[in-house]
């Protein structure tokens, strides 16, 4: 029998995640939906992929949390909700209510807290004796907040949806050197600029980790002072009481007191739904609700069939090749949120000579039809610029100007054929190409000769 699996998610931080990386969108009304439509397509994609038995919005509400008794500059330094965004929230809620997803929230507490509680209470499930085989699940809390570190344990996982991976103790050791149960002590020392933890000046992570390899926890590093000399003594002694205050801000409450109601996710009120989509101007997602498979997410009937992602990395070389065509502002938008998310990647411009110029060779006189680009074994993506008279295209300056911060990053490796020619053709087009890491032309001379 399949352990029934608990997906929550955060809410908030996926919408202001999409919200950035994609672009702007308006409805037929003129409404902004950017953020809705990322998250829709999120929600259409983890309840295919991973057919969750229970499923959980949680929600930050506006005002002060705890922490924020304990500590008056917690986050101040978040700027205000986006005005584009603000709408977009009470859209999501009518999207949830189509779908048939609970939400929690409660005043005075993050959207964190509630996650650290649902996971609390799955692990509680399990380790009661009376509890049978079927309930003894699995959570998954779906976030990049890296404070959700701390709730890993053999039975809760973190998942990254942008990257389609799972986040466990194993990733947390080689990431941060750290088992879960240090993730507070470990930020307790390092702060978070984004929630504005303050941490122990002058201590980073590299530091932290050889702390709590050595001395296990911070009681045991400042037990342990003595043994430690020079500036380093000196930071953690005098940040000892930042220190302490850090790891209550970071400690998140998993005993929030909120009712859960833990009835089987039975997928989606397809016709609440449907007016939905329709008045929101995703048309790319109504095929969706055609999908049978979709109604039935997490019926006992599908539980077998649910989807893990590969574990050997080798498992995506056996897939068939996909390749992307990106000719919409939707596609686009899909396109651009996994690139965000890339470190390296191939890229190739595909270009035709200027009017009146056939006959040169140079890149100076060509322009750009479109670009191409892939970061994995079995996919690859187009951008067409131009194509034949009643193809669909996208407006090429725009397009470039959302990839420049990319294509610009020095600290994002790209690889190529002849780059040199694609440095010279985006140059022509305003954008400087920066973080070449490898030429395979050049690769290839160099072997022959």
């Amino acid at each position: 029998m399949q352990t029934p699996t608990t997906y929550i998610l955060d809410t908030h931080g996926l919408l202001y995640q999409l919200f950035h990386a994609l672009p702007p969108m308006s409805s037929p009304k003129g409404e902004p939906v950017g953020a809705v439509y990322g998250f829709t397509k999120d929600l259409f994609g983890l309840i295919e992929r991973y057919k969750p038995d229970y499923l959980f919005c949680a929600f930050d509400l506006p005002g002060q949390t705890f922490r924020s008794e304990l500590y008056s500059e917690y986050k101040a330094n978040r700027s205000e909700m986006p005005d584009d965004l603000k709408p977009q929230i009470g859209f999501v809620h009518e999207i949830l209510e189509a779908f048939n997803i609970s939400t929690l929230s409660l005043p005075g507490f993050e959207a964190d807290d509630i996650m650290a509680t649902v996971a609390r209470l799955v692990t509680d499930r399990r380790e009661r004796a009376e509890t049978s085989p079927e309930q003894q699940g699995e959570c998954v809390i779906v976030t990049s907040d890296k404070d959700c570190r701390q709730l890993i344990n053999d039975h809760v996982s973190l998942l990254n949806l942008r990257k389609q991976t799972f986040y466990k103790a194993e990733d947390l050791l080689a990431d941060w050197g750290i088992r879960p149960e240090q993730v507070v002590d470990f930020q307790a020392f390092v702060g978070d600029t984004s929630d504005n933890v303050p941490g122990v000046a002058k201590i980073g992570q590299k530091t932290a980790t050889e702390l709590l390899q050595q001395f296990n926890s911070l009681e045991g590093v400042y037990d342990n002072i003595g043994k430690i000399t020079g500036k380093k003594k000196e930071y953690l002694l005098a940040g000892k009481e930042n220190a302490l205050l850090s790891r209550r801000l970071v400690t998140l409450n998993n005993t929030v007191p909120i009712e859960v109601a833990w009835t089987e996710y039975q997928g989606f009120d397809r016709e609440k739904l449907r007016a939905l989509l329709q008045r929101f101007g995703f048309k790319s997602l109504m095929r969706k609700l055609e999908d049978g498979d979709l109604m039935k997410a997490g019926s006992a009937a599908t539980r077998s069939n649910r989807i893990e992602p590969p574990s050997e990395p080798v498992a995506a070389l056996r897939c068939a090749p996909g390749y992307h065509l990106i000719d919409s502002p939707e596609k686009f938008g899909d396109f651009f949120v996994q690139l965000q998310q890339q470190t390296i990647f191939s890229i190739d411009t595909e270009t035709a000579p200027m009017v009146n110029r056939f006959e040169a060779t140079s890149p100076r006189y060509t322009v750009i039809v479109g670009m191409s680009f892939a970061w994995n074994d079995h996919e690859a993506w187009y951008l067409p610029f131009r194509a034949p008279l009643g193809s669909l295209t996208l407006p090429m300056q725009q397009t470039l100007d959302q990839l420049r911060p990319i294509l610009e990053n020095p600290n994002v490796k790209k690889i190529g054929q002849n780059l040199k020619y694609d440095c010279v053709v985006l140059r022509n087009a305003g954008v400087n190409l920066h973080g070449i890491a490898f030429d395979t032309m050049l690769a290839d001379y160099l072997l022959r000769n």
